[in-house]
């Protein structure tokens, strides 16, 4: 059974994907948490400090994935992105949750803060802005580096950009949401050793979009 603080997380991170943080009330989340206002006040000060502690605690117990391009450059062009795509989705793969690995809601805060990152997009409130940033900015760093070499850059530009952006976005739609792969193509997520499958997949659509980015810039 959760205690007070984690219940509030997941009451309000649920309340928040409902409702939006302009909407959602501290009072109807501590009814649903079945606890008082005194309680929101003294782990998270007040709705914003309660906010930034759903992705705060989300995030904390998640691998960041740290992708080193130098060791990644020490491999085959195949191996490497077999290994970025490796590092980069291992916390979606380890079903970790911010309450304990065997927690038996699984993955449940960790699924609402995507939720909640996508509704950003849509009605932001700039509370979490800079919790949002940092992981993708561990993605997003190091693999410009590694495709400025392959494509013999010395600093990103637009282009890249955009080749990094697909290669990120291809990866992860491939499992989130998890749901909606398993009614579209649920063979995908079930079959035995999908997981290096699926990397070594990752890895050869990757080669060849950046086969073709090199050759649009002869």
């Amino acid at each position: 059974m959760l205690n007070t603080r984690d219940r509030l997380l997941e009451v309000a991170a649920k309340i928040f994907v409902e409702k939006g943080f302009t909407k959602a009330t501290t009072r109807e989340i501590c009814l649903a948490a079945e606890t008082n206002i005194t309680a929101i006040h003294y782990y998270f000060t007040n709705k914003a400090g309660l906010y930034r502690a759903i992705f705060s605690e989300a995030f904390k117990n998640l691998p960041k994935p740290l992708i080193e391009p130098l060791e990644l450059l020490n491999q085959p062009k195949h191996e490497a992105l077999v290994g970025f795509y490796m590092i980069l989705l291992a916390p979606f793969l380890n079903k970790m949750h911010p309450f304990g690995a065997h927690h038996p809601d699984g993955n449940k805060l960790h699924n609402l803060v995507h939720e909640l990152v996508k509704r950003e997009q849509f009605e932001p409130t700039g509370l979490a802005d800079d919790l949002i940033f940092a992981p993708a900015q561990f993605i997003h760093e190091p693999l410009n580096a590694l495709l400025c070499h392959y494509l013999n850059l010395d600093s990103p530009d637009d282009e890249l950009q955009r080749l990094a952006f697909a290669l990120v976005s291809l990866g992860f739609s491939l499992i989130h949401p998890r749901h909606i792969v398993l009614y579209c193509a649920p063979n995908l997520l079930q079959q035995v050793g999908w997981e290096q499958l699926m990397f070594e997949r990752l890895a050869g659509f990757a080669e060849s979009l950046i086969a073709a980015e090199i050759q649009r810039r002869k």
